[in-house]
């Protein structure tokens, strides 16, 4: 725990690659921790501020696929929906991944 909030505390400080070092030694020693999905949601946010939405758009979808009943699962589809929307210019991918906010996570603080 003590090494991801160094990499959250190192993100905050623009110290990217130190930050994605970090949770990639956390990755790679802690195989199968609870912290995956976590890892995965920091990687998006340094790669959100690297202004690479494709890379930070897999980060997401790698969450929704694998984690989407965890307590990140709404939060990766909402902020996919918004890459869609912002960035990367895919309308009906957006569409739909509201749609699913709508429909499928009726509790999430991002619906209704």
């Amino acid at each position: 725990m003590l090494k991801f909030a160094k990499a959250d505390l190192l993100r905050y400080q623009n110290r990217l690659d130190e930050a994605e070092d970090t949770l990639n030694d956390i990755a790679k020693n802690y195989v199968g921790s609870s912290l995956e999905d976590d890892i995965l949601y920091l990687k998006y946010k340094i790669e959100k501020t690297r202004q690479n939405y494709d890379k930070a758009s897999s980060y997401l979808q790698k969450i929704i696929d694998n984690y989407a009943t965890d307590i990140l699962g709404d939060n990766a589809i909402f902020y996919l929906a918004e890459i869609y929307q912002n960035y990367l210019n895919d309308d009906e991918k957006a569409k739909t991944m509201y749609g699913k906010i709508i429909l499928e996570y009726k509790d999430s603080t991002f619906c209704c």
